[in-house]
């Protein structure tokens, strides 16, 4: 019928002075000789009974629908199950409810009030990776509400005074410390969870805050954007409390074994950087618990050394713990530092902020509770002088003392080798041996895996568990953690490489870095949030990146390098599909580098190391070619054809026979 109505379609294109067309008037023709009815007629033909029964079946079928849509979220999410949670029909609602006199968020808060009823069983039953999962969803459906809005200025200007008039009210943040916190009862648990649903209620859904009010907040996007952050936070913080949470919270790693070392003598921890293989991801909570993981990876040294240390010691005759991160080069050339001296309580405030000075460090003070981690949270009276916690944490009750820590890194920041987890098993060992806590190169590789896992939980960058194990244990070997099992339980499998393998893969393996740094924490991010929402194509990534680290590890065994490029390539397609495709993951000068090496049969395999993004690139040169040759020719002949290419440097890539060590010097 659509030709009846071209008239009106000319009508609207043309001026008002021009004539119609032919076939416009023949339209216009054919519509004015079509029979009419009047509303009385449409009436009288009508069969007002069926019509009725009509409409009330069609409403009882949409409400049985939206019924069944509820409870399959619940399922879903109660049950664990690994499906894909589409927010289409909330969204169709929202849309069609907002066209009628209908409440739009009726079906809405069906939905929140049932994500909120798991979420609370999650927190009664201890099952918090349960918990977690539905508020990263929850928070999920609110950013994609917020993209069906638009906004005003005035609406805009209102949202920053409800916003600063609710803050004033309440510390959201210090209810997700609770959530976060391992000391936390279940009662304290759920009583921050409701704090966060009145605060959620408040600014988007015109909760109880604002009722005896004369204009409640509107919804628009800031606002909505808003609550999925805080709803992020809290998923996060869950996460940090599925792999941390112990009755005992830290203190395991805080038992004096053996003697502090000698005062005035350095401990020192240096340890080589890792490459991962095949698998990562998969090793990242929550999909390390909620999966399983399952990665191969190698530790590697660069240019013949071990690129990441650190060192403690005690001091006498001084006072306070003074800190210093350092960034040097391969040879040694102090590049930058950073130093803090901590002497009071509130100079460790900062130590869950990623980017603060020395947060690192000051994260491993609080992880060997230095201070216990409440005290700081709860944020008691920040001038309390730190001497006496130092001089009990030295094991010196009766003479101050001070303490000095210092962490190098040779590679550049955001090196994607792993350099943060790494560098924290180094000052943890350091920290550890100096007081007489642990002798890491004695302890049970789980046990410093685990306390890394938990030092970066505390930090907030979180990230998995593959760098320790790949770079704190020696050469080729298989890391694993269970599914479902809270806390997060980790294994590794040493796999011996034969001699003569080792040695072609020493000369086929080449590191470049590409000059482009990145924080691994802005594309886990994205990752995290693609998880919760279990796309089919998200869940068989993670799929083929479990069972591609068994492939790597076996092709390693059975010496075919070839093959194990073939693991390496697909390991970097599903590297690139689980940050997606805006992520940044894989920079133009990357792409191109790749493609032109393998065109000319230069290399069987490629990937950027860690999250992707930038840092260094691993390339798995030909059967017959040496990683310096692929060098050369890149330096030699493709400089001129690939933008960027003159930015990369190049490094001598090989396996480590040791992982972690720790020495005394004096």
């Amino acid at each position: 019928h659509g030709e009846l109505f071209t008239w009106i379609t000319c009508l609207q294109r043309q001026s008002k002075d021009k004539a119609l067309p032919a076939h416009a008037i023949e339209s216009l023709k054919v519509w004015k000789d079509l029979p009419r009815l009047s509303l009385a007629d449409i009436r009288d033909m009508a069969d007002a009974v069926e019509e009725f029964k009509y409409r009330h079946e069609l409403e009882v079928s949409v409400q049985m629908k939206k019924q069944h849509y509820t409870d399959n979220i619940r399922t879903i999410l109660l049950d664990r199950h690994h499906e894909e949670i589409r927010f289409d029909v909330i969204l169709d609602d929202i849309v069609a409810m907002s066209r009628s006199d209908a409440g739009a968020d009726e079906f809405l808060l069906e939905v929140v009030n049932v994500m909120d009823n798991v979420i609370e069983v999650g927190i009664e039953q201890s099952q918090y990776d349960i918990s977690s999962r539905t508020l990263m969803v929850m928070s999920l459906l609110l950013s994609d509400i917020a993209q069906m809005m638009d906004v005003t200025q005035e609406e805009q200007m209102l949202l920053d005074h409800v916003s600063h008039d609710y803050a004033i009210d309440h510390d959201i943040d210090h209810d997700i410390d609770i959530l976060r916190a391992s000391s936390s009862t279940t009662e304290a648990r759920l009583d921050a969870f409701q704090k966060i649903k009145s605060y959620r209620n408040s600014l988007v859904f015109h909760g109880e805050k604002y009722q005896s009010s004369a204009s409640s907040p509107p919804s628009y996007p800031r606002a909505w954007i808003k609550c999925a952050s805080v709803l992020e936070k809290a998923g996060l913080a869950f996460i940090s409390t599925c792999v941390t949470v112990s009755t005992s919270g830290c203190q395991k790693y805080t038992q004096r074994t053996l003697p502090p070392a000698p005062v005035d003598t350095w401990v020192i921890a240096s340890a080589p950087a890792r490459v991962d293989l095949a698998g990562g991801w998969s090793d990242t909570p929550p999909v390390s618990y909620e999966y399983g993981g399952t990665v191969t990876g190698i530790a590697v040294k660069v240019d013949g050394k071990n690129p990441l240390s650190a060192r403690c010691r005690q001091v006498s005759g001084s006072r306070g713990i003074v800190l210093r991160t350092e960034g040097r080069d391969l040879d040694e050339n102090l590049l930058s530092h950073t130093e803090v001296t901590l002497r009071t309580l509130g100079d460790l405030s900062d130590f869950q902020n990623p980017i603060a000075e020395c947060a690192l460090l000051k994260c491993a003070l609080v992880f060997f509770e230095l201070v216990p981690m409440d005290t700081i949270i709860i944020k008691e009276d920040e001038n309390i002088d730190l001497q006496p916690y130092i001089n009990k944490f030295c094991g010196s009750p009766r003479q101050d003392v001070g303490l000095e820590i210092v962490c190098t890194s040779r590679l550049p920041r955001g090196s994607g080798m792993g350099t943060s987890s790494i560098l924290g098993g180094c000052i943890l060992a350091a920290i550890g041996r100096c007081i007489g806590v642990f002798d890491a190169e004695k302890a049970d590789d789980d046990y410093l895996i685990e306390a890394v896992l938990t030092l970066e939980q505390l930090l907030s960058t979180g990230g998995g568990w593959q760098d320790q194990v790949m770079g704190l244990v020696e050469g080729l070997k298989t890391g694993t953690s269970d599914a479902h099992a809270i806390p997060l339980k980790t294994g590794v499998n040493r796999i011996p490489i034969q001699e003569n393998v080792q040695k072609e893969l020493d000369e086929r393996l080449i590191l470049a870095y590409t000059g482009q740094t990145r924080l691994a924490k802005d594309i886990l991010q994205n990752v995290l949030r693609r998880w919760a929402r279990r796309s089919p194509d998200i869940v068989s990534t993670v799929q083929n990146l479990v069972s591609g680290a068994t492939s790597a590890a076996q092709a390693v065994t059975e010496g075919d390098l070839d093959k194990l490029g073939d693991c390496i390539n697909s390991y970097w397609t599903y590297k690139k599909i689980m940050a997606g495709e805006d992520s940044g993951v894989e920079p133009p000068v990357v792409k191109a580098l790749l493609e032109e090496l393998t065109k000319r049969n230069e290399i069987v395999g490629g990937s950027l190391c860690g999250a992707g993004g930038g840092g260094f690139m691993i390339l798995l040169a030909s059967a017959g070619t040496s990683g310096a040759e692929v060098e050369r020719l890149a330096k030699s002949e493709l400089n001129g054809v690939i933008p960027d290419l003159a930015l990369f440097t190049w490094h001598e890539c090989s396996v480590s026979d040791q992982g972690l060590t720790v020495t005394l010097d004096q």
